[in-house]
């Protein structure tokens, strides 16, 4: 019920347009970007989430007004803003690998995430304006089908565990898991 939700929220967003979709792409990597500072304390670090979350929206916001021209200008002030904070706000040991695991995360969501405004502003090379949109949902199409159909391949046909670097990625992944997850994404976004 939860997944067939988001669909109808993510879909309602996509059709109404940029804005919206936007919106909810900020939503969405606002509380990715949240687990992710709380990982990384879990992890034994102390990132300065404020500033790791601060660049998420702003890496999203600027990407989708100046495309890719705005990377090196939020990476810039959101380290400079990270220094300030373990300069003033957090000053301890371990700033370096504190502000390297801040931005590591800041980059992972917001980085990565941005990219779906990216897709978005494409659309305003299409006739009707969303076209980007719908190449957004034809990506989460493609990962959908890919995750889903792995698990349920894997867990009905797999016999061959994945061996070497991949196992210890994905210790309960199987070779049928895998190449089933592949080819029913790429005949879901070919039907896309």
């Amino acid at each position: 019920m939860v997944g067939l939700g988001l669909i109808i929220v993510g879909v309602a967003a996509l059709a109404l347009g940029p804005i919206p979709a936007v919106i909810l792409i900020l939503v969405v990597l606002g509380v990715a970007g949240t687990e992710m500072m709380g990982a990384l304390h879990r992890g034994g670090y102390n990132p300065a989430g404020l500033v790791g979350l601060a660049g998420v929206v702003g890496l999203v916001i600027g990407a989708y007004n100046v495309g890719t021209a705005a990377y090196p200008v939020v990476l810039g002030l959101a380290v400079m803003a990270g220094l300030l904070w373990y300069l003033v706000v957090a000053p301890g040991d371990n700033v370096v690998q504190n502000l390297g695991a801040t931005m590591l995360g800041m980059m992972y969501v917001g980085g990565l995430g941005s990219f779906a405004v990216l897709l978005i502003g494409l659309g305003r090379f299409s006739p009707d304006g969303k076209g980007g949109s719908w190449l957004l949902f034809g990506a989460v199409v493609a990962a959908v089908a890919y995750d889903t159909a792995g698990y349920f391949i894997g867990k009905t046909l797999g016999a061959s565990p994945l061996g070497g670097a991949l196992r210890a990625v994905s210790p309960n992944k199987t070779q049928e898991g895998l190449m089933g997850g592949v080819v029913v994404s790429i005949l879901a976004t070919f039907i896309y």
